[in-house]
C-alpha cells in the first residue's frame, strides 16, 4: 500500500510507503521527521527562563543602587519623574511649592530660636544613632547579601531547573504522542516498565515517557545529545564543544549550590578544575551566569526551529536580555 505525502514547499511526492514520516526540510538544509509535541513544553520554558533572567536583573538593579553607578534605577525613575512633570506642564508649579516650603522653614526655624534647634538636635542624633543608624545598617547588609550571593545563586538554581524540566518535558510529550519514538526506546521500556510504574497514568504512552526520562542524566549534554540523536536519527549538534563545556560548569555549580550551600567540595574540583580551595564559597560572576543562559535560551531555540515549531515569547515575557 502506498500514500502521497505533500511536503513544507508544496510538491506531493506520490508512491511513498505508508511507513514513512513525512519531513521538513529547514533553512539548516537538515531534514528531521515531523513529530507530534506539547507546545506547552517550549512554553512554559520561556516562563521559567524569564524568571532566572528577571532575578539575574534584579541583581544588577540593586548592585547599581547600592554603587550609585551612573545610570542606576534610582537616577533613571528620577528622571522618569522630571519627564512627565516636565510634559505635564506641572514642573514649574512643584518647583515653587518647593521654593515655599523652604522659605516656610527658614521663617519657623528662626522664631524657635538658636538653643531649640540645638536640643532638638541633640535629640535627633540619639535617635539616629540608636534607632534608625542601625536599621538602615541591617537593611543594607541584608541587600549586600541579595548582592554577593543570593540572587546569583537563586538565578544558577532556576535557570537549570527550567532547562532540566524543558528537556524532561519535551522527551515525555515526543514519546508520549509518537509511537514510532516510544519504539525506539524498547531496550529501557522491556526492562524498567512494571504495572505499579504505569498503574496510576491515565495515558500509558505518556507513562512511557516519564519511565525513559527518569533513567536520563538531563544536565549531561552529551547524553542529552544521544537521546535526541536516537529519537531524529542524527546528531542535532545543539551546542558547540565550548558552549557544552561552559553549561557543564554551571550545572555543577548549581549542584554545589543546592547539596553543599555553595562551598567547593574535592568532586567539583576534580571536575571544574577550580583554582579556588575545598570549602570555599564558590565564587559567582554575573557576566558567566547570563552567557550561560543566552547558551540555554539558544539550544532551545534551534530545537524548536528543527522540529518545526515557532518558539515567539508572550508579550509581556519578552525583555532586553541585560
Amino acid at each position: 500500500m502506498t500514500c502521497a505525502v505533500t511536503t513544507v514547499s508544496g510538491k506531493v511526492l506520490k508512491g511513498v510507503g505508508k511507513n514513512l514520516i513525512t519531513r521538513k526540510r529547514l533553512s539548516l538544509g537538515i531534514w528531521l521527521p515531523t513529530m507530534k509535541f506539547d507546545k506547552n513544553v517550549f512554553q512554559s520554558f520561556e516562563y521559567n527562563i524569564s524568571k532566572a533572567k528577571a532575578l539575574s536583573r534584579t541583581h544588577g538593579y540593586l548592585k547599581d543602587i547600592i554603587n550609585g553607578e551612573e545610570g542606576n534605577v534610582a537616577q533613571i525613575l528620577q528622571q522618569v519623574l522630571d519627564s512627565i512633570l516636565e510634559l505635564s506642564g506641572i514642573k514649574p508649579i512643584v518647583a515653587d511649592v518647593q521654593k515655599k516650603m523652604q522659605d516656610a522653614m527658614v521663617v519657623r526655624m528662626e522664631e524657635l530660636g538658636q538653643e531649640y534647634l540645638e536640643e532638638r538636635k541633640d535629640q535627633l542624633e540619639q535617635y539616629l544613632s540608636e534607632e534608625v543608624i542601625p536599621s538602615l545598617e541591617k537593611i543594607l547588609g541584608d541587600l549586600n547579601l541579595l548582592i554577593e550571593r543570593v540572587l546569583l545563586e537563586q538565578t544558577i538554581v532556576t535557570a537549570v531547573s527550567a532547562y532540566e524540566t524543558f528537556w524532561k518535558d519535551l522527551l515525555i510529550s515526543l514519546i508520549g504522542k509518537n509511537r514510532s519514538v516510544e519504539e525506539k526506546f524498547f531496550e529501557i521500556l522491556n526492562k524498567e516498565v512494571k504495572y505499579e510504574s504505569i498503574r496510576d497514568y491515565d495515558d500509558v504512552h505518556e507513562a512511557m515517557g516519564e519511565i525513559v526520562a527518569t533513567t536520563l542524566r538531563r544536565t549531561d549534554m552529551s547524553e542529552l545529545e544521544k537521546v535526541y540523536a536516537r529519537i531524529f536519527g542524527r546528531d542535532l549538534h545543539l551546542l558547540s564543544t565550548m558552549d557544552s563545556d561552559k553549561l557543564r560548569k554551571f550545572f555543577e555549580i548549581r549542584h554545589i549550590i543546592v547539596h553543599n550551600a555553595g562551598h567547593i567540595d574535592l568532586k567539583f574540583k576534580k571536575r571544574v578544575g577550580t583554582g579556588q580551595k575545598i570549602g570555599d564559597l564558590i565564587e559567582l560572576n554575573k557576566g558567566f551566569v547570563d552567557k550561560c543562559i543566552v547558551i540555554m535560551e539558544r539550544s532551545v531555540d534551534d530545537c524548536a526551529k528543527r522540529i518545526g515549531y515557532s518558539r515567539t515569547r508572550p508579550k509581556h515575557l519578552r525583555s532586553k536580555d541585560k
